[in-house]
């Protein structure tokens, strides 16, 4: 785990050099810095130890959801801006841009991964309460079942916000100073 922290630290710093030559009100760069933002937040809820830094902290659980909702929001200009600069029945890049931010909007709402995350937060209270109760070191099978679905599902919102951010830089002619930035609606998932 440290060694992917490592790595993915190493990245930021490299694209911080990159993302600095870039003007923050140009959505390329808005959006790849949510999606490192993203990739942070994910690889820390993915494991048992994240999920109840999740759980029990009112300001993280604030922290990812507005993380999540700023995501939304500017996928949901990315794709006005696409569907309106591009025919996507003639432009690859753009139709499959579009429809991962379909996916995106659809499937993986602030509202449906809050709703998971909840029930994964009772699966942690139960683990903590069964560890407590037995005065075991820990319930590795337990722990081991609730990371495999957090990291199914967490890694799927995540191919989901790389994949639109990936599309994003093979849109030719979009220009990135064009979209600035409108304010924030409250779910974010405003199609």
């Amino acid at each position: 785990m440290k060694k992917t922290i490592s790595i993915l630290a190493l990245f930021i710093l490299f694209s911080s050099t990159i993302f600095a030559q870039k003007r923050p009100n140009d959505i390329i760069f808005i959006i790849d810095e949510l999606r490192t933002s993203w990739d942070i937040e994910a690889l820390k809820m993915e494991t048992y130890e994240g999920m109840k830094d999740y759980c029990h902290s009112k300001s993280y659980r604030k922290e990812v959801s507005h993380l999540l909702s700023q995501i939304h929001h500017y996928d949901t200009t990315l794709y006005f801006t696409v569907n309106e600069k591009y025919n996507a029945g003639e432009d690859l890049a753009a139709k499959e841009t579009l429809d991962d931010i379909i996916l995106l909007e659809t499937k993986y709402t602030n509202q449906k991964f809050v709703s998971f995350l909840k029930k994964e937060c009772d699966k942690v209270i139960h683990i903590e309460k069964n560890m407590a109760r037995k005065g075991s070191g820990g319930f590795d099978k337990d722990i081991a079942a609730l990371e495999e679905e957090l990291v199914l599902y967490i890694d799927a919102v995540t191919e989901r916000v790389d994949l639109v951010d990936e599309h994003i830089h093979h849109l030719k002619a979009l220009d990135p100073n064009a979209i600035q930035p409108k304010k924030e609606k409250s779910e974010g998932t405003g199609f």
